[in-house]
């Protein structure tokens, strides 16, 4: 009995260590310019942001982070 509350614990600090570390991915960014279109990812796999020249693709971005869910 005692060892299954051990491992709740265990769990429990393991969820911990993956929200620290989600955290810490949303932070890191990379941004690539190609053919007049720029892109801006998250280190958790977001696009953060998508233009084509001057214009802000801010809705089709969503769709694709909805679909990369």
């Amino acid at each position: 009995m005692f060892d299954k509350f051990k491992q709740l614990g265990e769990l429990a600090k393991m969820r911990q260590q993956a929200q620290a570390l989600q955290k810490e991915l949303e932070k890191i960014s990379q941004t690539e310019e190609r053919g007049g279109w720029t892109v801006s990812v998250s280190g958790d796999q977001k696009i953060r942001y998508l233009k084509r020249g001057e214009e802000d693709l801010k809705e089709l971005a969503d769709l694709l982070n909805d679909v990369m869910k």
